[in-house]
């Protein structure tokens, strides 16, 4: 998944890493630049986070870059 298919720009995308998981370094996010369907794996790597707990990790984090900022 690029992340171009949800229009967010990847320092977006890679601050809102840094902030939720705070083990990933700038080359661990960097090695998913071009394909963020990584992310399980990586959150397995460093958190040893079972396929599932990562897999859903992944999900949630995902549909953050879906939403649409709300304006008051």
């Amino acid at each position: 998944m690029s992340t171009e298919q949800h229009h967010v720009s990847w320092e977006s995308v890679k601050n809102k890493i840094m902030h939720k998981w705070k083990k990933f370094e700038d080359s661990d996010i960097e090695s998913m630049k071009e394909d963020l369907g990584m992310l399980s794996e990586k959150l397995q790597s460093l958190y040893s986070y079972p396929k599932s707990k990562a897999d859903q990790e992944m999900k949630e984090f995902r549909t953050t870059l879906e939403e649409k900022p709300k304006h008051h």
